[in-house]
């Protein structure tokens, strides 16, 4: 009667038209699949919605509002979890469809997630396709995502990691309230650890106006104290900040709302040994994921994603830093990932940018500024709370003792490359000649014809200085796909091949490759049956086969390059005269800092360049033994040699007199 057709008849009306349930007291208990009930509540409200029990229906559905201010849910999916029956509804957002697991019991959520998504499922319902929103547009299935376009896809792990540590936390809590009846043994406080001031808000009551805020304070204070939550519910139901306070008024509800807020700030402010833990469940799960489905499609090349090592070894690095922080933010420097990866600087900083969904960049990015990154919201929940408090539990993984940690910026896995001998690059060299011949003629003959059509590419000339580590190599360098599979096979224990693929998400014939190369170079071993497994002393092989791997000094190189642009800063910054006093000495320390990594870099190279028979150039006059006087510094003129470039370790014509440590390496470099 003038009334839209979404309105209830009188009395009915709610704030959410068109999903309230109609007709039943219970719709928990009523939802049905019997077609006679069906047909009797059409023909009495024959312009009704329809709701879908998702419990009963075995359906987990996430509800994205895209269109929310704050919206946090871009990260939580990969492009691969998104492959599931979605529906757009009335109100501009997305129902996601997913397998609800029969061992789960995951009911509604609308706290544990990233703003603007929501959770249906056990004793929840969605508002199914065909339906008409109180804005007037109806529900229907996304282009190409429906039921019959695609089958309904298991719940994503980032997901269910989430939906698994709040049903931990609610398990004991939701929906009951406490009679005073205990149901947990007496806490041992001594055994627990605390403080003397928890201890004392513990056995106290707390006085009326100030109890909701202590027994916050408190429960921040044991779950920093790494209590896990059953033990604070047996604090409370044994002790007189519960049994004479706000909890025995309130009951378990005001105890599950407390401690999920508890567990906000805590989330929000974790000590470094949590936010350490958090980072390790990180590395450990990252090797889980194909990184194809969770860097961006528009960030991939047109002919697919080739950069899985380069990404890995870079967020592996990026991740590393944070660890050493003890922080989820904190900044990340090009340099350091050049220091860690031993990749180049251009590759690194790329690789950053692809990596947003894991490392959420902060302040702008500068010319030589190091930024800020925090860790995503979504992976800040893939360790379990309990797990990460508790400081006494289980280490969460081994991934800083894996062979991808440890040897990820090593000379021998840091790039794939092969030897080459003479004759075949003088083979090269000419068919490239040919090829440029043949462009170049071609094209002349198309300008002379005056035909409009576009010109051949003219390939450029071979680099012979590109190929003199592979001329001076004995044998092909392993690379980082051979340690990937290297770090497999020690979390999952000998594979075949085809296992192998699917762990490293790799096709046959590029298992194929790595595996080949890796028994080339006796780093895997392959059994009679095809099994593929780790040499015994892989680690010392790689030491000495390293120096003839035409990869040979890589890692040197890319420190030396970040010390070099570090050393280039300072020196850049100390140029402004309007630099505070402060500033200045914090920059000559960076550069003193600089300078002494430098010199053992050196000296690490010192055998090298004693078989090269390099001399410490000085005052411009080569071969000269260096005057070991207090007023001079040392300057190498040719620096066109890597000898050379480590010889001159400390720009120390910038440092002015010798400190004890250059003394030394100078006599040193004399006497070699």
């Amino acid at each position: 009667r003038g009334q839209p057709p979404l309105y209830l008849a009188e009395g009915e009306h709610c704030q959410q038209p068109g999903k309230h349930p109609r007709g039943v007291k219970n719709w928990r208990e009523e939802s049905t699949t019997d077609e006679a009930s069906i047909r009797q509540w059409w023909g009495k409200w024959p312009e009704a919605n329809i709701g879908i029990d998702t419990g009963k229906s075995g359906l987990l559905v996430l509800d994205a509002d895209q269109y929310k201010d704050g919206y946090a849910g871009d990260s939580l999916l990969s492009e691969r979890d998104e492959q599931t029956p979605t529906v757009l509804t009335g109100g501009g957002g997305q129902h996601l469809w997913y397998r609800l697991p029969s061992d789960k019991q995951w009911g509604n959520s609308t706290g544990t997630l990233p703003a603007g998504i929501d959770i249906r499922g056990a004793g929840g319902f969605v508002v199914a396709p065909g339906s008409l929103h109180a804005s007037g547009r109806t529900y229907e299935w996304e282009l190409d995502y429906s039921l019959d376009d695609l089958p309904i896809a298991d719940v994503p792990p980032a997901l269910a990691a989430i939906l698994d540590g709040a049903a931990k936390r609610c398990s004991f809590t939701t929906g009951r309230r406490w009679d005073g009846t205990t149901t947990t043994t007496a806490p041992d406080l001594d055994g627990l650890g605390v403080s003397a001031a928890l201890r004392e808000l513990i056995t106290q009551a707390a006085p009326r106006g100030q109890r909701s805020e202590t027994d916050m304070r408190l429960i921040v204070g044991l779950l920093y104290a790494g209590v896990d939550d059953d033990t604070i519910r047996a604090i409370f139901e044994h002790n007189p900040i519960g049994t004479a306070g706000k909890f025995a008024e309130r009951g378990l509800d005001y105890l599950a709302r407390t401690l999920d807020k508890a567990h906000q700030y805590v989330d929000a402010h974790p000590t470094p040994e949590m936010a350490r833990r958090i980072l390790e469940a990180v590395m450990f799960q990252l090797a889980e994921y194909d990184f194809a489905d969770l860097v961006p499609a528009e960030l991939q090349p047109a002919n697919g994603y080739r950069s899985n090592e380069t990404h890995r070894a870079v967020a592996q690095a990026a991740l590393a830093i944070l660890h050493d922080y003890g922080k989820l933010e904190g900044t990340i420097s090009i340099n350091q990932l050049m220091e860690r990866t031993s990749r180049g600087w251009d590759t690194c900083k790329r690789a950053m940018l692809c990596l947003t969904w894991l490392l959420e960049p902060g302040n702008k990015d500068g010319a030589k500024q190091a930024i800020t990154y925090r860790l995503a919201e979504p992976w800040r929940s893939c360790a379990d709370r309990d797990r990460v408090h508790n400081r006494g539990g289980e280490i969460l993984s081994r991934s800083a003792q894996l062979p991808w940690a440890t040897h990820m910026g090593h000379d021998a896995f840091v790039r794939s490359l092969t030897n080459i001998t003479e004759e075949e690059l003088d083979r090269r060299v000419e068919n490239r000649y040919e090829e440029r011949l043949s462009a170049i003629w071609d094209n002349k003959r198309e300008i002379e014809t005056g035909v409009p059509r576009p010109l051949r590419h003219v390939p450029p000339r071979i680099d012979l200085n590109r190929y003199k580590r592979r001329l001076e190599a004995l044998i092909p360098s392993a690379g980082p796909a051979v340690l990937l599979a290297i770090d497999a096979i020690t979390r999952h224990g000998a594979m075949t091949r085809k296992e192998l693929g699917e762990t490293l998400f790799k096709k046959k014939w590029s298992i194929s490759r790595l595996v080949q190369r890796g028994l080339f170079l006796r780093l895997l071993v392959e059994g009679d049956d095809g099994v593929i497994d780790l040499a015994e002393d892989w680690q010392a092989l790689a030491e000495a086969l390293a120096p003839v791997m035409p990869t040979a000094g890589t890692a040197a190189k890319r420190k030396l390059a970040a010390l070099n642009s570090r050393q280039s800063y300072c020196e850049a910054a100390l140029k402004n005269p309007m630099l505070p006093e402060e500033k200045r000495k914090a920059l000559h320390r960076r550069m003193e800092r600089a300078a002494k990594e430098r010199l053992l870099l050196a000296k690490d190279e010192a055998p090298a360049l004693a078989c090269r028979k390099a001399t410490i150039s000085t005052m411009g006059r080569p071969s000269m033994p260096v005057p070991l006087t207090a007023d001079i510094g040392i300057h190498t003129p040719d620096r066109n040699s890597a000898a050379s470039r480590l010889q001159d370790a400390a720009y120390w014509h910038q440092i002015g007199s010798l400190t004890p440590a250059q003394r030394a390496w100078v006599e040193e470099a004399n006497r070699l």
